[in-house]
């Protein structure tokens, strides 16, 4: 059976900051993009039409991170390496952030992120 290309997977986030790889906490999801297929019908038959959505990774980092927030909030066309839990790997190329980075106190920095479609290494 396929994989689906919508499959959120879960497992650990790594983004390279200043030459500085910093992880993730675990519950990282990433949410795969790809080709999407939109069914429509005409009359009595159906046809269809695609197109390509960006993949989504939501994670949170440690506030004990040795990286500036700045640099974090400012990622744009980067890589993202994602440790699934099944033990697979993803890649997400030309990685941005997409929404206003989260302080959560002593939880740490929530981070969203869209980006070409993830491929498996």
């Amino acid at each position: 059976m396929a994989e689906s290309l919508s499959t959120r997977m879960i497992g650990i986030a790594s983004i390279t900051v200043d030459g500085q790889k910093i992880d993730s906490k675990k519950g990282a999801s990433l949410k795969l993009g790809g080709p999407k297929f939109n069914a429509e019908v005409y009359g009595e038959t159906a046809y269809g039409s695609s197109e390509v959505v960006v993949s989504e990774l939501d994670c949170d980092f440690p506030s004990s991170i040795n990286a500036p927030i700045e640099k974090l909030r400012g990622l744009f066309g980067v890589i993202v390496l994602f440790q699934a839990d099944n033990g697979i790997s993803y890649q997400m190329r030309n990685a941005m952030v997409t929404e206003a980075l989260e302080l959560k106190g002593g939880d740490g920095i929530k981070l969203k992120m869209s980006g070409n479609p993830a491929e498996k290494m």
